[in-house]
């Protein structure tokens, strides 16, 4: 057998091997003495990444992922270019990256464990080849046709701690919090509609609200958008450093409706890593208590638990130091109650 790249995972030797007579990956489980073909494969596979619950790999139709030790596999190609040759897969501050090869190669990052893929082939030239990605010294290394090329990767410059919305009338308020600021420009307010999901939405800035630069200290901001038709809102903030480098937020929706009723929608994304979204309606002012819990019932977060007025509410929830898993978020709001079952994948 001829391999092209291996990597052990959870105590198992996966190899892969770019050979189109012998479309397989292969797996051994006993220190590479004897090998067994990935058969729930039936194309060509280039790389492996591996991660503590969660193996990739890349193909020369794109990215898989298993989570059950290479037995099942799944495709998670939603934003990729056609045909993607996925040759290279890494995670760098918890994005993951993954480079496509062969005619005008491309890179593609993903902030919800490759559910999603966005562009992100900023200062390559047209290439035919990208073989290899590292992380190094705070920069991406890649490998091509061409020679190497690097990219800056530095820390996320600002950590956004909380990011919701809420409706007084037909006003939509959105608060959001954050925990470190580093050469925080702003945020740009995007506002979309609702009528389309949040990938193929049309963005429109509303408004921008100036950063403090670098601190180490929690900051609140908020922004109110005035007087909205009935309808349904996207709104997701667009943070952007000094050197015009910039990161989009997680996207909350706001229901703009006088007839309002009880409702606790399903996160999104979903499954998440490491932020998601919950959105709720309550039709009259009352005591609102929305928490998380494990898979055994112990409450583990709350992130409402106070009056509030009628209104659609959208919350964000991140989990950086939770444990990959199921949880349920559970929404009181006077008699009514509901449960929803999200699930956090590392």
């Amino acid at each position: 057998m001829l391999a092209k790249n291996f990597t052990e995972h959870n105590g198992i030797l996966f190899a892969a091997r770019e050979n189109i007579n012998t479309p397989l990956g292969y797996k051994s489980t006993d220190n590479g003495i004897t090998w067994q073909d990935l058969t729930e494969i039936n194309f060509p596979s280039i790389t492996f990444y591996s991660e503590p619950s969660l193996l990739w790999m890349g193909a020369i139709d794109g990215v898989w992922l298993s989570t059950d030790d290479g037995i099942t596999w799944e495709s998670r190609n939603n934003g990729l270019n056609l045909d993607p040759y996925s040759s290279s897969i890494i995670r760098i501050n918890g994005v993951l990256v993954t480079s496509l090869k062969f005619g005008g190669s491309d890179m593609f990052r993903s902030f919800d464990n490759g559910l999603n893929w966005e562009h992100f082939s900023e200062g390559l030239p047209f290439i035919n080849s990208i073989e290899k990605l590292i992380s190094y010294n705070s920069k991406i290394l890649a490998a091509t046709s061409e020679g190497l090329f690097q990219r800056n990767i530095s820390e996320v410059p600002v950590e956004l701690t909380s990011f919701m919305a809420a409706l007084s009338g037909n006003d939509i308020i959105l608060r959001w919090a954050t925990a470190t600021e580093q050469n925080n420009k702003g945020f740009e307010i995007q506002r979309g509609s609702g009528d389309q999901t949040p990938l193929v939405n049309s963005w429109e800035k509303i408004g921008f609200v100036t950063g403090h630069g670098s601190t180490t200290e929690p900051k609140s901001y908020s922004f109110t958008s005035k007087s909205n038709s009935p309808g349904t809102y996207n709104f997701r903030l667009k943070q952007i450093d000094f050197d015009g480098s910039f990161e989009y937020s997680p996207v909350v929706e706001v229901v703009v409706d006088s007839r309002l009723n009880y409702k606790l929608s399903q996160n999104y994304p979903n499954p998440f890593n490491p932020t998601t979204t919950i959105s709720f309606v309550i039709s009259k002012s009352t005591f609102v208590s929305l928490s998380i819990y494990d898979a055994l019932g112990n409450k583990v977060k709350t992130l409402v638990n106070e009056v509030r007025p009628s209104g659609s509410y959208s919350v964000n929830f991140r989990a950086p130091d939770f444990s990959s898993g199921v949880y349920y978020y559970t929404l009181q709001a006077g008699s009514f109650t509901a449960t929803r079952k999200m699930l956090f994948m590392k």
